[in-house]
C-alpha cells in the first residue's frame, strides 16, 4: 500500500513539473497563485550553499504544492471527491511556507548588502524571490557602488532599463516644464509690453485731443 502511494505522489509531481506551463486553478487563485508562481524558485534554493541543508524540507514543499496544485485541477474539473475546504485549508499552510521563504530571502539580500557580499546580493537576484517592488531603490544603489562584481542578470538587466527609461521621461518631463516656464514667462512680458503700448498710446491719443482743443479754443479767441 505504501509503495502504490508513493508511486501515486511521484506520478502526480511529475506530471504536474510537465505541465507547469499550464494556467494555475482558478479556486482560491488570489492565495494559489502566489504560492504556484514562486514554487520552482523554492525549488531552486537548493541550489545556494545557504540551502544545502534544507533540500529535503524544499522538496517536500515543492511536492506538496504540486499536489494541491492537481487537486484544484480536479476540484474546477467538478471532481466531486476533492475537498475545498481541505484544498483551502492546505493552501493556508503552503502560503505561510511561501512567505517564510520570501522573508528569508528579504533578510540575506539585506544582510549581502550590508556585508558587502556581491556573490551572495547576485544570487539572491536571479532567485526570482526578491520584492522588487520594495527591494528596487536598495537593488539599483548597490549596483552603482559595486557593478564590477555584479553579474547582470534578467532581473537586473529590466531594473535598469525601466530606471533608464524613467530618468529619460524625468528629463524630458523636467526640460518640458521649463519650456512652458519659460514660455509663460515671455507670454507675461509679452502681455506686459502690449499692456504698456496701448497705454502710452492712449496718451498719446489724450495728448494729441487736448492740443487740438487748444488750438480751437485760441481760434476762437
Amino acid at each position: 500500500m505504501k509503495t502504490l502511494l508513493i508511486i501515486f505522489l511521484f506520478t502526480i509531481t511529475i506530471f504536474s513539473q510537465n505541465n507547469s506551463h499550464l494556467k494555475h486553478p482558478k479556486v482560491f487563485s488570489a492565495i494559489g497563485d502566489k504560492i504556484y508562481n514562486n514554487v520552482n524558485a523554492i525549488e531552486n534554493l537548493k541550489n545556494l550553499n545557504l540551502y544545502q541543508m534544507d533540500t529535503f524540507s524544499i522538496d517536500n514543499y515543492v511536492k506538496q504544492v504540486y499536489i494541491n496544485k492537481e487537486k484544484g485541477f480536479l476540484i474546477e474539473s467538478g471532481n466531486k471527491n476533492i475537498s475545498s475546504k481541505e484544498y483551502l485549508n492546505k493552501l493556508r499552510e503552503l502560503s505561510k511556507i511561501n512567505i517564510k521563504y520570501l522573508k528569508e530571502i528579504d533578510y540575506r539580500l539585506s544582510k549581502s548588502i550590508k556585508e558587502n557580499n556581491s556573490k551572495l546580493f547576485s544570487k539572491l537576484l536571479k532567485s526570482n524571490l526578491v520584492n522588487v517592488k520594495t527591494r528596487k531603490k536598495d537593488i539599483l544603489s548597490y549596483y552603482k557602488i559595486h557593478k564590477k562584481d555584479i553579474e547582470k542578470n534578467e532581473l537586473l538587466i529590466k531594473l535598469l532599463k525601466a530606471e533608464k527609461t524613467r530618468k529619460k521621461k524625468n528629463r524630458y518631463t523636467k526640460k518640458h516644464i521649463q519650456h512652458d516656464r519659460i514660455q509663460r514667462l515671455r507670454n507675461k512680458d509679452r502681455a506686459k509690453r502690449r499692456a504698456l503700448e496701448e497705454k502710452l498710446e492712449l496718451e498719446l491719443l489724450e495728448k494729441k485731443k487736448q492740443i487740438r482743443e487748444n488750438q480751437k479754443k485760441e481760434l476762437n479767441n
